[in-house]
Formats: C-alpha cells, sequence, structure tokens
C-alpha cells in the first residue's frame, strides 16, 4: 500500500501566497474588508456554475465534501474567470471536526483563508467563510476576517444533534461579539436551537441548501482524516 503524504501549501501560483499578509502564529492569511458587498439574492455550488442564469446576483459557495474542494485548493488560479461575472465567492468550507487533530482544523482554517485572499488579489470579491469544530477553535477560526463586513456560516449537515447544535450557537455569539458583522449569510435552515433569541436578528441571511449534506460526519476512527491536498 502506498502511504500517503500531506503536501500543505505546495501551490503556491505566481509566488502569490508567499506575498499573502497574514496574521497570529499559524500564519492566518488576512482577507480585505468588503465593506460595500451586500447579501447576494441567492447562493450557488461551485461545480454548478455553467448553469446559473443570474451570476451578478449570486455568490459562489465552496459548501460540498472534502474530495469535490481537492481542485480549488490545488489550483485557485484555474477557476477565478469562471467567477469573475459573480456577485462574489465565499471562501472554501473545508472538514473541521472535533475528531480531528489540532494541526488538521488548523490547516483547513489556513488553507479556506488562503484560497480566498488568492481570489480577493485577482480581482474576486470575496466572503469569509467561518467554521469551528468547538470553543479550542476559536482562538483561530476568526483571524483573518475583518471586522463590521459580511461573512458565510453553514450549519447544514454538522449540526445534528443538541450538542452540535449548542456549539454552532456557542461560535456564532463568538463570532459577533469578536467580528461584529454586518451581515451574516447562513447556509442551511434556520434551527430555532441555534439561532432563536440571538441578538440583532436582522444581521442573519438565510439559504436553502442543496439536497445533499455538506459535510456528513464519517462513520471513521480519528486517524482516518484526511486533508483535502492529500496526494497519494
Amino acid at each position: 500500500m502506498t502511504r500517503p503524504r500531506y503536501i500543505f501549501n505546495t501551490f503556491d501560483p505566481g509566488g502569490l501566497a508567499a506575498e499573502l499578509e497574514r496574521v497570529g502564529p499559524e500564519g492566518v492569511p488576512v482577507l480585505k474588508p468588503e465593506v460595500r458587498l451586500e447579501a447576494p439574492r441567492e447562493l450557488t455550488r461551485f461545480d454548478r456554475w455553467k448553469s446559473h442564469p443570474r451570476p451578478e446576483d449570486t455568490a459562489i459557495h465552496f459548501f460540498a465534501k472534502d474530495s469535490k474542494l481537492r481542485s480549488v485548493a490545488n489550483d485557485p488560479l484555474r477557476f477565478i474567470p469562471r467567477f469573475r461575472r459573480f456577485h462574489s465567492v465565499i471562501c472554501p468550507d473545508f472538514s473541521l471536526y472535533r475528531e480531528m487533530y489540532p494541526h488538521q482544523r488548523i490547516a483547513h482554517t489556513v488553507l479556506s483563508r488562503q484560497v480566498g485572499a488568492i481570489f480577493q488579489c485577482h480581482g474576486l470579491r470575496v466572503i469569509p467563510n467561518v467554521r469551528w469544530s468547538g470553543p479550542d477553535d476559536f482562538d483561530l477560526c476568526f483571524e483573518g476576517i475583518p471586522e463590521q463586513s459580511i461573512v458565510a456560516i453553514s450549519p447544514h449537515g454538522c449540526s445534528r444533534s443538541d450538542e452540535d447544535k449548542a456549539i454552532m450557537r456557542e461560535g456564532i455569539l463568538t463570532l459577533i461579539d469578536r467580528v461584529e458583522p454586518r451581515v451574516i449569510i447562513v447556509h442551511g435552515s434556520r434551527s430555532p436551537m441555534i439561532f432563536d433569541g440571538l441578538a440583532s436578528p436582522e444581521i442573519f441571511r438565510f439559504y436553502p441548501p442543496e439536497v445533499s449534506r455538506s459535510h456528513p460526519r464519517p462513520p471513521v476512527e480519528r486517524t482516518q482524516y484526511s486533508l483535502p491536498f492529500q496526494i497519494p
């Protein structure tokens, strides 16, 4: 059996990744604020961009299984011409599970911001995606996100248990406190246990998800988790 190799940060188109502004001990890339960007009318998944009739009203999202996201992780530049006509692009949503080791959650967070920052350097309007697995991620997952801007989250497919919902709610409260976003895009339905009673409910914009779950929790041991940039 061939042993897999993990090669984080090997894609570096034109040296752009090396030139990005970074913050914190993990070197999370910094995204510029999209201060004039309003919420899109709708969302469409990145691999369905060809079929959308109103790109100017639509934000591209990457709420999909990690196996579908390897192409954008390895070569983000090839996607830029496809998305120029769209309202905006939401940063890729790489999985963060509580069962993951910390280095895997760090790598996924950094990679999401890095792809978004490269998109932004090439003129796309980018919305940060914020993902956490629990309170241990709070010092990391809000790094590199501009304050009082527009952000995206997705409880879809990863908030099935009461514990999951409580963690999602705690993360949203922390996001509001630390980042003070003016708009929060929510990919997924409005769960009362997560959203009821939150301050400033007017900042949320809800968008229905596709039929399939974005990040169903796989029934495997923690050592089986892989990164989207794994090469066999």
